[in-house]
């Protein structure tokens, strides 16, 4: 019996930290990666520079990086002060030895990934010509990299470019390579078997490992003009099988996990599941999605085009606002969406005071007191997003006018 409580304890434990994602902060410029290492440092990448918080996203100051090129789209940081940034192939990547006070260049090729608290990491370039493409791995927090194993063309067409790597352990890793193109490790990256089940016409974009079993892969299937139709794939045995689950009407592009059950994938929309990854609905209110951290089980960020949004315990709110009793955030929801005329807004949490309508080019269109009813009939056909603010809580919904 008290095994049976432990268990339901913990997976109420693990579904109610992750209740309900709240926006932190609105951006104004395009980012490319997020990463938290608690709950209140985190880094953004933009073109050139990165941002930095301290205080779990509320403010942000920007840093600057030797070069003023390059996405910057991937941080890893590590416990003896080391500290590492990149973007795409073709962009520069940067290291620091003061964990990240200055930075210096690096020959890193990106993307990288390292396995979890540990100094050992697996590198494999993206190569845009479709030609066989080495791997490097690094014992020391990536200061020194020594070439591995090769990955080699996609039989069925498609360039072997790697764009995703996970690591699961030491001697076991995975690799998404674009179109069709699936490998896995079993002995430290010295050599890569591709997994065959698919052709050129998927397009695996990222990869998460739980562990050497449990792997998932996300990505677009059909042709590239028609890329709202995505792909979960599945495997629980180390790769000897997978299980797809395709979704309509979203790109996903991005997959993570907080912890065994709860996972989340972005693209379009954000795509979540609860299950541990059987079964995954798409939440229509988050949109956009860049990317995940997740600094622990409990606490999660969310970086989409426009907001930075938290995910976890209510203690957060309290550490980055300083407010001794915590607010309830303000969550609405809206209906009928799409619509032609009225517009319904029900709220929980604190009592709304203000409502705002912005356009797609961030023009206010309507501000006003809050009324749970607004009539958008005059507005053109289109995209709108509103905005309800409720005692320095602000949430923002989109919805579409008929």
């Amino acid at each position: 019996m008290k095994n049976i409580y432990l268990t339901l304890s913990i997976l109420f434990i693990q579904l109610n930290a992750f209740c309900q994602w709240h926006p932190v902060d609105t951006v104004n410029a395009a980012y490319y990666g997020i990463c938290f290492v608690n709950d209140s440092v985190g880094y953004m990448g933009g073109y050139g520079y990165y941002k930095k918080t301290t205080d779990g996203g509320l403010n942000w100051q920007v840093d600057t990086l030797p070069s003023p090129q390059g996405y910057v789209k991937q941080f890893n940081f590590f416990d003896n002060g080391v500290a590492l940034i990149g973007g795409n192939y073709f962009d520069p990547s940067y290291i620091s030895t003061d964990g990240g006070n200055t930075w210096g260049s690096d020959t890193i090729n990106y993307p990288c990934a390292f396995v979890p608290n540990s100094y050992v990491g697996i590198s494999a370039p993206m190569n845009p010509f479709g030609a066989r493409t080495p791997t490097f791995k690094t014992w020391n927090a990536g200061i020194n990299w020594t070439e591995q194993g090769w990955i080699t063309p996609n039989p069925n067409g498609g360039n072997t470019g790697a764009i995703a790597v996970s690591c699961a352990d030491s001697l076991h890793a995975c690799i998404t390579a674009g179109e069709g193109s699936v490998y896995l490790t079993s002995d430290g990256g010295l050599t890569w078997a591709r997994q065959t089940p698919y052709d050129s016409t998927y397009n695996f974009t990222n990869v998460y490992m739980h562990d050497s079993l449990n792997i998932f892969v996300v990505g677009s299937y059909g042709p590239m003009s028609t890329n709202y139709n995505s792909v979960i794939l599945r495997t629980s045995d180390g790769g000897l099988s997978w299980n797809a689950v395709y979704v309509t009407g979203t790109n996903v592009q991005k997959v993570a996990f907080a912890n065994n059950l709860v996972g989340f994938a972005g693209g379009d929309y954000l795509v979540e599941t609860m299950d541990g990854g059987n079964t995954w609905t798409m939440d229509t209110t988050i949109f956009d999605v860049v990317d995940f951290s997740f600094p622990d089980a409990r606490t999660g960020f969310l970086l989409s085009w426009d907001t930075v949004y938290h995910k976890g315990s209510v203690d957060h709110f309290k550490l980055t606002t300083g407010i001794s009793n915590p607010v309830v955030p303000v969550e609405f929801a809206l209906s009928p969406n799409p619509t032609t005329g009225e517009l319904l807004i029900k709220t929980e949490g604190n009592d709304p005071q203000t409502i705002t309508i912005y356009d797609v080019n961030g023009r206010i269109i309507l501000t006003q007191p809050f009324k749970p009813e607004i009539d958008v009939t005059r507005l053109s056909s289109g995209i709108y997003f509103v905005e309800v603010q409720s005692r320095g809580e602000v949430a923002r919904k989109r919805f579409v006018k008929m």
